[in-house]
């Protein structure tokens, strides 16, 4: 069965022609001629013929005329007329979808989970006892006898032998560079001496005393400057700097100090350490 858009007013149209001419509509349409005067029906379609009752038709008051543009149907039961006007559908299938509520998840309008406030639970989880930690071991204060085991471990760790070497070679490069400054003033003195004496000899003499005197009393003065402002300082930074570095591989006693006893109980430990790795160091 063929359905009929309501919208379409040609398919409409035909299918009032096939409604007119169908047998139920005669018949519906005699009864109400014997009941009432009839009243024109106006066509839908121009090439349709108008119903004329068998009675003369008669003029309505203005105010009870109906509109030129309905026609009004009786309501007779009938197989027929039933399933013609059930074609009349008004609206396609699919063309408009039935509302729909949407679901309802929770949230508010403009609202998405992130911005809900978290769900607040009564469980709080315990808090975990504080662990206590153990202080580092502080082997600055230990005694020499203390330091024996742990030099004696040290010394198994090649990147412990490698820190040492390099310690090591640092000290001797500055030992030679002083030693290198303090011979090149020795030797300077050694050869004004020698320019006084030749000078002595050419004019049938010998160097006088108090000209050695003065030879001497400038090579001391240049010599003690050398060592106050150039060697000693150099030296102490060094051992500061040694000093540093060993406490931060842990090797015991070490820290920076001046102290006499201090000095002294690390001078032990590096005897040891010379000892024990003076073959693994100068591999």
């Amino acid at each position: 069965m063929s359905f009929t858009n309501i919208n379409d007013p040609a398919g409409v149209a035909a299918l009032l022609e096939q409604l007119k001419s169908s047998s139920a509509w005669q018949e519906l349409t005699a009864a109400a001629s014997e009941a009432a005067p009839t009243i024109p029906v106006a066509s839908s379609s121009s090439s349709s013929p108008d119903y004329v009752s068998s009675q003369p038709p008669q003029s309505l008051p203005e105010s009870s005329r109906p509109p030129d543009n309905e026609n009004k149907l009786p309501s007779v039961p009938g197989s027929s007329v039933a399933s013609l006007l059930s074609q009349l559908k008004p609206f396609s299938a699919g063309a408009i979808e039935p509302f729909s509520a949407l679901p309802n998840f929770g949230y508010g309008y403009g609202e998405t989970q992130s911005s809900l406030p978290a769900p607040r639970s009564s469980y709080v989880a315990p808090t975990p006892p504080a662990t206590r930690l153990e202080p580092p071991e502080d082997r600055k204060n230990f005694t020499f006898r203390q330091s024996l085991p742990v030099i004696s471990e040290l010394s198994d760790n090649p990147s412990f032998v490698a820190a040492v070497k390099k310690m090591k070679t640092d000290q001797d490069e500055l030992e030679h560079r002083l030693w290198a400054d303090r011979e090149a003033i020795y030797t300077k003195y050694q050869e004004k001496l020698k320019t006084a004496q030749t000078k002595a000899r050419m004019i049938g003499g010998t160097i006088s005393q108090h000209e050695l005197n003065m030879i001497a009393d400038a090579f001391k003065k240049e010599i003690q400057k050398f060592d106050s402002e150039r060697a000693l300082p150099a030296w102490d930074g060094l051992v500061s700097r040694q000093q540093l570095e060993l406490s931060q591989i842990d090797v015991p006693t070490m820290f920076v100090t001046g102290n006499v006893e201090d000095r002294q109980r690390q001078q032990q430990v590096v005897g040891l350490l010379e000892t024990l790795l003076g073959p693994k160091a100068a591999v």
